[in-house]
């Protein structure tokens, strides 16, 4: 990723292009602490050329964003593409990072640091892909000769996560493919951190609940490979910083 930094009298523009992942997350960082130690506390983020941002990207614009308010400075995204656009208003974070059409208005926001009033934001739930798998074969075979089924990530946890599915089976019959202790396997991806990367895993159900027309299902993970396992506990981590900037939001 491509990241210029130009320092004006009273404020700092930091331009970004390219895919904002994890790699380059140092590197942005080192951009704004040289951005403070010039003396500014106000910084523009430039977003227009960023097609890709994951979650420990957002966590360290969120980071950068309390240390320059904890200075007394401020934030502000101008020109965002339309997929981080897309993102922070799904993770309900454009009420925490303010996001303006242009350069001109964000420094103009900036420089007047006028508080507006914020409104509750959405909680962080994730839109996320998951397929998933029965052992054993008289589940399996229920679902068709493929003996695969498609769910929603709702949650994720460090051991593991909680996907919604919509039956086509009986609400009843359907809830007790998923008594406790039923081993699974389950291919998942986490968009928010790594755009096209699918992690396998064996799994096993600990709870199912149904929810609506859909089935909540909750599995606790089996051995995670070792790339796998760094992926869910950076997710994790950056998903809590996202969650604590939503609480200081709604506590403004």
């Amino acid at each position: 990723m491509q990241i210029d930094l130009q320092l004006a009298e009273r404020y700092a523009v930091l331009r970004l292009a390219g895919d904002f992942e994890t790699y380059a997350v140092p590197a942005f960082l080192a951009e704004v602490e040289k951005a403070r130690e010039a003396g500014r506390r106000l910084l523009v983020l430039n977003l227009r050329k960023v097609k890709f941002i994951n979650s420990t990207a957002i966590g360290a614009i969120l980071r950068a964003r309390k240390e320059l308010k904890a200075a007394g400075g401020g934030l502000a995204v101008a020109r965002s593409s339309a997929f981080v656009r897309e993102v922070f208003e799904r993770l309900g974070l454009l009420e925490v990072v303010p996001f303006h059409p242009d350069e001109d208005e964000a420094i103009e926001a900036l420089l007047a640091l006028d508080p507006t009033s914020q409104t509750d934001p959405a909680s962080p739930e994730e839109e996320a892909a998951l397929l998933f798998r029965f052992y054993d074969q008289d589940r399996a075979d229920r679902f068709g000769r493929r003996g695969v089924g498609a769910g929603e990530i709702s949650t994720v946890e460090i051991q593991g996560l909680a996907f919604r599915w919509r039956p086509h089976l009986d609400p009843a019959e359907a809830e007790a493919l998923f008594t406790p202790g039923t081993e699974l396997e389950v291919k998942f991806r986490l968009p928010l951190y790594s755009r096209s990367t699918y992690y396998v895993t064996d799994a096993r159900v600990v709870g199912c609940e149904r929810d609506g027309d859909q089935l909540r299902v909750r599995v606790e993970f089996g051995e995670l490979e070792d790339e796998a396992a760094r992926a869910v506990q950076q997710y994790v981590a950056d998903m809590a910083l996202v969650r604590e900037e939503i609480d200081r939001a709604r506590q403004a």
